[in-house]
């Protein structure tokens, strides 16, 4: 088997393993770690209106520089977690800093949360707090 193929192999058992131990029932968000930052919402089906639950959901970082804004998903090492059966998601204890969230495998199918105005929505994250992005609605098939 080409070493590429084992790269991508491991790459994604890494990531679907980081997914797992990050589900945190949902009910009263975990308070982070000192200099620490949760972030915490729920996911729906735009088309059916019904919570997505078993869902992947990963934080990819924003990099800013000259005012101008990128963000990467490291298919290994982004912060990721699994909806459970409401559609909850949970990252405790995150680095504070921008994300962008990116729903689905980024390997098979995937949805990139965006605003109204087409854009890769950013939520910044600070210190000590729980930022709750709420209900997002994504046009997304599991």
């Amino acid at each position: 088997m080409p070493i590429r193929k084992i790269i991508v192999i491991i790459s994604i058992l890494l990531s679907l393993v980081g997914c797992q131990k990050n589900v945190i029932p949902a009910k009263g968000f975990p308070t982070p770690e000192s200099g620490k930052a949760t972030v915490a919402g729920r996911l729906f089906s735009s088309t059916n209106k019904k919570a997505l639950t078993g869902t992947v959901v990963r934080l990819a970082e924003v990099y800013r520089q000259n005012g101008e804004g990128a963000f990467l998903l490291d298919a290994a090492a982004s912060p990721g977690t699994v909806t459970d059966q409401e559609g909850y998601f949970v990252f405790p204890n995150v680095d504070a800093k921008e994300y962008v969230l990116v729903v689905g495998d980024p390997m098979i199918s995937y949805v990139i949360v965006s605003g109204s105005d087409g854009q890769a929505k950013v939520w910044k994250t600070e210190s000590n707090k729980i930022t709750n992005v709420g209900d997002i609605y994504v046009n997304y098939q599991q």
